[in-house]
């Protein structure tokens, strides 16, 4: 007996949960975006890299595609002591990207 009380009024609260949640959210505003977003935060990309010269251009190049604003944002590769021309591929690159 009373595993049914227990049982109906754990079935009646959460059904008074549901009808809040229900209220509330039909209270909630949509947020519409801005037509036009202008990005103003600027930030740095830094890529560490040893030995990376088959890997650093199809790094470099996936930064191309980035839907930023190119003077917002500065890419840094980091180079620890290459020996396999990391750096000359890098020098190369940059060049290119700019």
């Amino acid at each position: 007996m009373l595993w049914c009380i227990i049982s109906i009024f754990l079935i009646g609260f959460y059904s008074l949960l549901l009808l809040l949640y229900k209220y509330w959210y039909a209270k909630l505003t949509i947020v519409q975006p801005l037509s036009v977003f202008q990005p103003s935060v600027k930030f740095t990309i830094l890529i560490p890299a040893r030995n990376e010269e088959k890997n650093i251009t199809a790094c470099l190049q996936s930064m191309e595609y980035l839907n930023y604003p190119s003077d917002l944002f500065e890419i840094l590769v980091i180079d620890d002591f290459s020996d396999d021309g990391s750096a000359e591929t890098y020098h190369f690159r940059k060049n290119q990207f700019v």
